[in-house]
Order: C-alpha cells, then sequence, then structure tokens
C-alpha cells in the first residue's frame, strides 16, 4: 500500500501550501507532516523578518495580498522557490522588510540551501508552511497548481494564544493595502482604524483580527471544495485519524514515520501549555491544550471575545464550542 502510494505522491510532485491564521497550529501541522522522508519543510517565506522573500517586494506587507502579477515581481522567484532552487542571495539576504541587518533564521535557510542541492532528482515535494500566505493563497494555488491545507482555531483559543506572546499588530499592513480590503476586508475597516488609533485592548484587537482571517478563511470554504479545511481541535482530539485524512487527501503515504510523529507531538505526556516566553511548543498534550483558554481566560473576556466573533465564528464553532 505504502508503496503505491509512494510512487503516485513522487508522480504529481505539486507543493504544498500550509497556511491559516497566525497561532492556528500551522506550525505543528507542518512539522508533522514534514517527518514524511518524501517531505521537504520550507517555513513561511512571505515571513518579511525571516522569510526566503524577506526584502523582495513580496514581503513589503505582512499577510500580503497578491492578485496577480502584470510585472512578473513574484512568480519567478516563487516558481524557484517552490522547487526547491534557492538563489544564494536570498538564503543570505541579511536585511530585513526594515531594511534592518538581521541574522534571523539563517540557520533554517542554510538548511534549505543545502536542500537545494539534494532535490534535483525530484524525490521530494515541497511543503510550504506559511501563515502569512493566507491572503494570496487564491492566487497561489492558481498561478502554481498547489495542494492547499487550512487551519481553523477556535477564537478563543486565539486570543489567548496572542494574549499570552502579547504579540500586537501594525493594522497598516491591512489598511495600505487596497486591494485588499476592496476584496475582503471592507467590513472591518472601522475597527482596524480603532486598531490603529490605540483604541481597543489586546481582547478586542485580537478578537477583531480572527474575523478579519476567518471572514476570507469562510470565503475560501465557499468558493474552493478542493482545498482542505481542518479545524485545529478536531487535529487535536482525533489526531491519528484526522492526519490520516489528510494524508488520503494530499495522497502522502501514512508512513510509520508520520504515525510516529503524531504520537510524539500529540501525547498526553506531553506539556499542556507551552512555557512563559516560549513562543511555539511543538509537542504538547493536544487533548488538553485545546481547552487551556477556559482556565487562563476569565469570563468577561470570554464574553467579549464572542460578543466581537460570534457572526462568523458560527461558521466554524456552536454554541457548545464555547
Amino acid at each position: 500500500m505504502e508503496t503505491r502510494y509512494t510512487s503516485e505522491f513522487l508522480a504529481l510532485k505539486k507543493p504544498i501550501l500550509v497556511t491559516g491564521a497566525n497561532r492556528s497550529g500551522t506550525t505543528w501541522v507542518g512539522n508533522i507532516l514534514a517527518r514524511s522522508p518524501h517531505i521537504k519543510y520550507i517555513p513561511e517565506i512571505f515571513n518579511p523578518s525571516s522569510g526566503l522573500l524577506r526584502g523582495h517586494p513580496a514581503t513589503r506587507f505582512w499577510f500580503h495580498h497578491i492578485t496577480e502579477d502584470p510585472e512578473e515581481l513574484y512568480r519567478p522567484m516563487l516558481n524557484k522557490i517552490i522547487k526547491g532552487k534557492y538563489p544564494f542571495i536570498n538564503i543570505f539576504r541579511f536585511m530585513d522588510a526594515k531594511k534592518r541587518f538581521s541574522y534571523k533564521g539563517v540557520r533554517s535557510r542554510f538548511k534549505l540551501f543545502l536542500n537545494s542541492y539534494i532535490n534535483h532528482e525530484g524525490r521530494y515535494r515541497f511543503l510550504i508552511k506559511d501563515p502569512i500566505a493566507l491572503f494570496s493563497t487564491e492566487w497561489l494555488s492558481k498561478e502554481f497548481n498547489i495542494d492547499i491545507l487550512i487551519t481553523i482555531r477556535h477564537p478563543a483559543a486565539f486570543v489567548y494564544s496572542i494574549k499570552r506572546v502579547n504579540w500586537r499588530f501594525d493594522v497598516d499592513n491591512f489598511l495600505k493595502q487596497r486591494t485588499l480590503m476592496e476584496d475582503y476586508l471592507y467590513p472591518f475597516e472601522s475597527k482596524l482604524r480603532k486598531i490603529k488609533e490605540k483604541k481597543m485592548d489586546i481582547i478586542e484587537e485580537a478578537s477583531t483580527l480572527w474575523t478579519c482571517f476567518y471572514h476570507v478563511v469562510n470565503l475560501y470554504r465557499e468558493n474552493h471544495p478542493e482545498w482542505i479545511f481542518k479545524k485545529h481541535e478536531d487535529l487535536s482530539l482525533n489526531p491519528i485519524d484526522e492526519f490520516q485524512q489528510i494524508c488520503m487527501r494530499l495522497n502522502i503515504p501514512f508512513s510509520i514515520n508520520l504515525q510516529k510523529a503524531i504520537k510524539e507531538f500529540c501525547s498526553s505526556n506531553n506539556p499542556t501549555e507551552a512555557p512563559e516566553k516560549i513562543i511555539h511548543q511543538l509537542k504538547r498534550n493536544s487533548r488538553e491544550n485545546i481547552s487551556i483558554w477556559k482556565k487562563r481566560l476569565s469570563q468577561n473576556e470570554i464574553h467579549r471575545i464572542r460578543n466581537i466573533v460570534d457572526r462568523y465564528s458560527a461558521n466554524f464553532y456552536s454554541p457548545a464550542e464555547w
């Protein structure tokens, strides 16, 4: 069975994009799937601070909305990256999006540079894990024939995760993208301007950002039944079955390595929560982790979150899931 899947899998050679909102489990999902011996993992190419494309016009904004490329600004470089051909200058570009000298991400980019020499025989499919690509997903799918997997996370869990690491967001990254606002985010413009004017606390801000992300994801779900949409909670509760379904949809062999990785990343022996100041703790007690927000957020905070997101979260979560 695995041999047949392996030959079909490699014959396809379609890249895979794992995306969704930040803090929605894309790193966790991407790292598990990357345990397949036939997958090469590429992290956050659109990250303006540390991605392969930093300093490139594609990373002018966080969550850049690319819809067309008449001047061929994006397509040539992305085509190389998706095929595992990483130009030296991109691997070792030391200037970030704000033209500041930075060593951030050099180790992971060096690994990618080495991988670019390994892949020329077409032995691998590339998996791009990039929540920052979310608003460009339709264009990427159309231009590069990419398989799409989008993760969805409960709004209260998302807000708690943002609060825990105290991430504030410069909403000019949305407001200054005219096409993004016109295509998708016009219902949220007044709220985004309140964030810009610092009239929202982190609970309101993160809740508003969730509505922006998952309003778009819901539109994707309506327009692209061929894409895969997975709730973080379903993956956490039933990881073996859910990841097996993903592998079948993506034609990835459900190998022993993958099954071991799932058990390793989701074990009840793992900590439920990441230590303080640790952004990513990939190996968690996945079953317990999904409800940690109920213990860490106050009832007032949960009520406020629900009031902001309810119109949009109802597309994904029932009242019983609150």
